[in-house]
């Protein structure tokens, strides 16, 4: 059951949704009244003769019948004084070129018949706006009314899920947030049940870091009295899976990330590792790589050992030249796998060693092979990040 509390909340953007951007009467343009798209097609006979002006995002014209994106054909015929220019998607008596999907016209012309049915003959068109300017325009001048920006937010939505325009859609999710920061900023401290609700707008929006933040307000800071939605603010920290710390409650990647880790994506799983753990990883992968073209790591046995003896770590060494160069090594670390990508890979054994002076050496062996150094890293080269 949805509290009083997040019906207040929630009521501005159930009021303005009526008076969106988009669903207010357009007016008049140029003597021709506005025809909404739910009349295209529709017109009856008593219409013709008559100026309209359709507003739509421009597709084509393909012989003399002008299309609207994911509009119905067959109801937009261009005048022949204009169709040479639609044909090659020019605005009429310029050379201003009409984006096909994108960009947004005013049609302008009278209803006429033809072969039966009730059209509209564009005679002119103009060019406005695109649809993500025009929504702009609209929250520059909505300011910090969180009515007006959550009722832009949702003709932004509208149009981008519509149009397939992830520009607007990106518009959409901006606008919903400057929204709720808005309120947030608005807000008393102790109206528990309002941050509540705004926690789930938040993550609404995908911004699990800012609904923990405003949970974890929640959780901490409810008096005594409140301790039922307290308890409700801990619950959804756990489904958020946010961790508690000295700090506060973070989110599960931030309390792994400050311990060290890094995550990372494999067959759509997370992983955390630690930066050696990733650095072993890339250079198995980076070797593997090099495998595809057989190449060997030890060529020059003399020279590896004379390097080694100069105190440089070098593809090719022995685990002792290893030694002889840089000294023990003060973390080891080994990891199972393929020593290649393609047929022919055989079960390997990959290691890495950390020296006292920031070096990293990395081996690979096989059963009954001594191990064989393939990547060298300076103490300057950074650990990975990522």
């Amino acid at each position: 059951m949805v509290s009083a509390a997040r019906l207040r909340l929630c009521a501005p953007l159930l009021a303005l949704a009526l008076a969106a951007p988009g669903a207010a009467q357009e007016p008049a343009l140029e003597g021709h009244e506005h025809l909404p798209e739910e009349s295209w097609g529709r017109l009856p006979a008593a219409a013709v003769g008559k100026r309209y002006h359709a507003v739509g995002r421009w597709e084509s014209c393909w012989g003399n019948q002008v299309t609207l994106f994911k509009a119905a054909p067959g109801f937009f015929f261009a005048d022949a004084r204009i169709q040479p220019d639609l044909a090659n998607d020019l605005l009429p008596g310029t050379r201003t070129r009409l984006v096909s999907k994108k960009s947004r016209v005013a049609l302008l012309g009278r209803a006429d018949r033809a072969d039966g049915r009730i059209v509209l003959v564009v005679e002119a068109v103009r060019l406005l706006d695109d649809d993500v300017a025009r929504v702009q325009k609209l929250a520059g001048q909505a300011g910090n009314d969180p009515a007006r920006l959550a009722a832009l937010a949702q003709e932004a939505r509208r149009l981008a899920e519509r149009f397939d325009d992830a520009d607007l859609a990106q518009l959409a999710t901006q606008l919903a947030r400057q929204e709720l920061e808005v309120r947030r900023e608005r807000l008393a401290p102790d109206a528990w049940e309002e941050w509540l609700a705004l926690a789930a707008h938040y993550h609404g929006l995908g911004d699990r870091t800012t609904a923990i933040a405003i949970l974890s307000h929640v959780e901490t800071g409810g008096p005594e009295g409140a301790s039922p939605l307290r308890r409700q603010a801990a619950a959804r920290l756990a489904e958020l899976a946010a961790v508690r710390t000295r700090a506060g409650w973070v989110t599960y990647e931030r309390f792994k990330a400050d311990e060290g880790f890094l995550q990372r994506t494999v067959d759509g799983r997370a992983r955390w590792l630690t930066k050696e753990q990733a650095e072993l990883e890339d250079a198995m992968a980076a070797e593997r790589r090099l495998r595809a073209d057989v190449v060997e790591p030890r060529t020059q046995p003399v020279q590896h050992g004379q390097n080694a003896a100069a105190g440089k770590l070098e593809r090719g060494q022995f685990m002792q030249e290893a030694r002889l160069a840089a000294g023990l090594p003060v973390s080891v670390l080994h990891q199972r796998g393929l020593d290649a990508d393609g047929p022919g890979a055989r079960q390997a054994i990959w290691t890495q060693w950390v020296f006292a002076d920031g070096r990293r050496a990395y081996f690979l062996g096989y059963e009954g092979k001594a191990p064989v150094l393939i990547a060298a890293k300076a103490a300057k080269d950074e650990w990975p990040t990522r």
